[in-house]
């Protein structure tokens, strides 16, 4: 179960890095253009696109919501499936470390180009 934990959160930080990423503009579409892609004809007087597009389906709609909506079920994963390997503050150690490497892989290398 722990190597389910520790792929969890690795996933949790390349999603991080991913929204991070949309947000800067550096992915395409940034996240303050895609915001559009919740309402009909991208205007928010017309309402959504489709039901739930601008709140529970948001995910659907846009990069940004997408990453933040994987890594937030990367961490109900990476806490339904933790157990102690050694104590808190080792194991705390371990998991702060695996989900960095995953964030700071993936942010520098697509950064970097």
């Amino acid at each position: 179960m722990i190597v389910l934990t520790l792929f969890s959160l690795i996933i949790c930080g390349v999603m991080k890095a991913l929204a991070d990423l949309t947000e800067e503009g550096v992915l395409v579409p940034s996240k303050h253009d895609s915001w559009r892609n919740k309402w009909k004809d991208g205007n928010k007087a017309n309402g959504e696109e489709f039901p739930f597009s601008s709140t529970a389906l948001v995910f659907l709609t846009d990069n940004w919501h997408f990453f933040n909506g994987i890594r937030s079920l990367g961490y109900i994963i990476a806490i339904l499936t933790y157990r102690e390997l050694f104590n808190a503050p080792v194991d705390g150690i371990l998991l702060f470390g695996t989900y960095s490497l995953g964030f700071n892989v993936t942010y520098e290398f697509i950064k970097r180009g």
